[in-house]
């Protein structure tokens, strides 16, 4: 079995995580993969009753919110620990959510604040799966498409074509809390 990019970048998340003097979640890998027909509904009926009231904007740009606050409930609903990743998007060729890593080591640095940071949060599987609960609304909240609008990406890595790759850069939600990133919101 060959080791793929993302599975590369992914280790390279976790001692990035733990160089730069985080917490990084222990990460198990494992080749049972998550998303089947059953378990594609299973996660659908879940991400309805609780995300599909929300309205678009609502979702759009809170993906460290709405990937943290559902963590535990995919862990629970799939049945396996899932990792809360941060990176960048690579979305047609174009970099999306993209901030260098020594800017992103920068931010440790710096004293907190709530200016918008350029980075995007996903959940990854023990078998390399990305559960990506929040790009497509905000991609069609930004760019007023409404055919984007709901759409999640759940499925392995590697069914992913070249015009939509995660790139993972850090794991776990130490960074956020370092850098005084939001992870809780009142959704209602």
């Amino acid at each position: 079995m060959s080791i793929s990019n993302y599975e590369v970048e992914f280790q390279n998340a976790i001692q990035r995580t733990k160089d730069w003097g985080l917490y990084a979640p222990s990460f198990n890998p494992s080749e049972r993969r998550l998303f089947n027909d059953k378990g594609l509904r299973k996660l659908n009926k879940l991400l309805q009753e609780s995300l599909g009231k929300m309205h678009p904007k609502e979702v759009s740009q809170q993906c460290f919110a709405l990937n943290y606050s559902m963590q535990e409930q995919l862990e629970a609903l799939l049945g396996a620990d899932l990792t809360y990743t941060l990176g960048y998007v690579e979305y047609n060729q174009h970099n999306v959510f993209y901030t260098p890593e020594n800017e992103l080591k920068a931010l440790l640095g710096t004293p907190v604040s709530m200016r918008p940071i350029n980075l995007h949060a996903w959940l990854t599987s023990p078998s390399y799966e990305i559960i990506d609960l929040t790009f497509g609304t905000t991609y069609g909240v930004v760019n007023n498409d409404p055919r984007c609008y709901g759409l999640i990406s759940a499925q392995h890595h590697s069914l992913f074509t070249k015009d939509f790759i995660h790139h993972p850069q850090v794991v776990g939600d130490d960074f956020l809390s370092a850098i005084g990133g939001v992870l809780q919101v009142n959704w209602g």
